[in-house]
């Protein structure tokens, strides 16, 4: 798992200069537990991202439930808690994280629209 000690220079994400951190986005921040740059103060405490545990898809700490389950979930009409009943292991603070953790994830994203008319 990354954290600040070892985050991952240029050369491993295809840059050039071996000492030089890179510049994350803010989804790549969040992924990494770093503050948001417009957030300072928020942390994903309840996230975690290691490549051990369902193959490096962010997951709620302690559990495999990826957060995009959980997004997906409230997607569809499910409140936090009929979701902390599906899964008793959650809490509703782990549901809050996970939305908070999708919006920063996409935040700087561009997504593709539909041209209006």
């Amino acid at each position: 798992m990354w954290n600040v000690r070892n985050l991952p220079y240029k050369e491993d994400v295809g840059g050039s200069s071996p000492s030089a951190p890179t510049e994350f986005s803010e989804g790549q921040r969040a992924a990494l537990g770093l503050p948001c740059r417009y957030h300072s103060a928020m942390r994903f405490d309840r996230i975690n991202v290691d490549h051990r545990i369902m193959g490096g898809l962010p997951c709620i700490v302690g559990t495999r439930i990826p957060v995009a389950t959980v997004v997906s979930l409230v997607a569809e009409g499910e409140s936090a808690d009929q979701i902390v009943a599906a899964f008793p292991q959650l809490e509703a603070g782990d549901v809050r994280q996970a939305l908070e953790y999708a919006a920063a994830a996409v935040r700087e994203r561009e997504l593709p629209l539909r041209a209006t008319a």
